[in-house]
């Protein structure tokens, strides 16, 4: 998918954000905004105009307890539903709003070099019916070099079939090796 411009006025995307200090905390507290329209093109060239609205709020607040690092996060969005025979939001083709809110927090066990994770988000998807999608994560990190970190996540969601697969399901697990960032 690519969006292409077709010369009237297309999608606006805005970030603000504003990062205080509190004591030893470092925050984020951040809003961001998306509107207009766009055409999508396909590998055929077939284009199709799409209305691009959605908003986002979120924070993090990055500090210490007892000695050990840890972050906590939150964030909270929602995309416009798309009317019965009116124009597709790009963000989201369901006739209600889908909306989200993450709450999550890792905290380095052995400072910088292994963490724990725990998440959770509050979602709906928007449809008219099932549209409970919410989700617990828990995970690792274990940081083996420098820019060398295994991690390890397991998520449980109440709705079944993750975006992009065949089979749907409601459990995920990912084992990652990532180097170099």
């Amino acid at each position: 998918m690519c969006i292409r411009d077709s010369g009237n006025p297309s999608s606006t995307y805005v970030r603000a954000a504003y990062t205080p200090t509190f004591g030893t905390w470092e925050t984020a507290i951040g809003g961001q905004y998306w509107g207009g329209h766009s055409n999508v093109g396909d590998v055929n060239d077939l284009v199709t105009p799409f209305d691009t609205k959605a908003w986002a709020i979120d924070a993090q607040a990055q500090g210490s307890v007892m000695n050990l690092p840890l972050g906590v996060y939150f964030s909270h969005a929602n995309a416009k539903g798309s009317p019965v025979g009116g124009q597709v939001n790009l963000f989201n083709g369901n006739v209600n709003d889908k909306t989200a809110t993450a709450i999550s927090a890792e905290l380095g066990v052995v400072p910088n070099k292994a963490t724990i994770m725990l998440a959770y988000r509050n979602g709906d998807n928007g449809k008219a019916t099932n549209n409970s999608d919410n989700a617990v994560t828990i995970g690792a990190t274990y940081s083996i070099a420098q820019n060398v970190q295994l991690q390890l996540q397991h998520s449980n969601r109440t709705q079944a079939g993750y975006e992009g697969t065949a089979n749907g399901g409601d459990k995920l697990t990912t084992f990652m090796l990532s180097s170099g960032f």
